[in-house]
């Protein structure tokens, strides 16, 4: 069986966009020896390849928080919690810096039956997806908080392995 595979979606200048190409940067120097880790800032069909063969993916990405929350959101598509790509409340036929968006590669991947059996989708609350915008640095205690929650969720997910989406968090 190969490793789990963490995943981070997103293009580097399109703002909060990154969050999730550069916490995936983040997790690696602290995570190498839990799983396997990848960047997709071009087309998310992309992911269909790269988690053949393996039943647990956790993918961070950014989403629009029209709400303004502020909450790193988690939902996990597996057979344990009954959730499909269909039961996603966000991005279909809304906003994507992607031709295709994740909710569709997801629905893709579903269909097909290439969906890993376990995918955790953490969302990154996100408000500026503007092109040619380069994220501020880490600097605020805000976003610390942010990496720190999203780091932690990443490692319960590792440790628990699979079997481990018995609700939505």
């Amino acid at each position: 069986m190969r490793r789990p595979l963490v995943i981070g979606v997103g293009q580097r200048w399109r703002g909060d966009d990154a969050e999730g190409p550069r916490l995936v940067e983040l997790l690696k120097g602290s995570m190498a020896d839990l799983a396997d880790f990848l960047v997709i800032e071009g087309d998310p069909l992309e992911l269909l390849d790269h988690w053949e063969g393996r039943s647990c993916v956790v993918i961070i990405d950014a989403y629009e928080d029209s709400r303004q929350t502020g909450e790193v959101r988690h939902w996990c598509l597996s057979p344990q919690t009954a959730m499909t790509a269909q039961d996603l409340p966000f991005v279909t036929g809304g906003f994507s810096s992607h031709l295709v968006g994740l909710p569709e590669t997801l629905r893709l991947g579903e269909a097909l039956g290439r969906n890993p059996s376990e995918i955790h989708l953490l969302g990154i609350p996100a408000k500026n997806f503007a092109l040619a915008q380069i994220p501020p640095p880490s600097t605020n205690g805000g976003r610390a908080a942010m990496e720190n929650e999203v780091m932690q969720r990443v490692r319960n997910i590792l440790n628990r392995g699979v079997g481990s989406c018995m609700s939505q968090e």
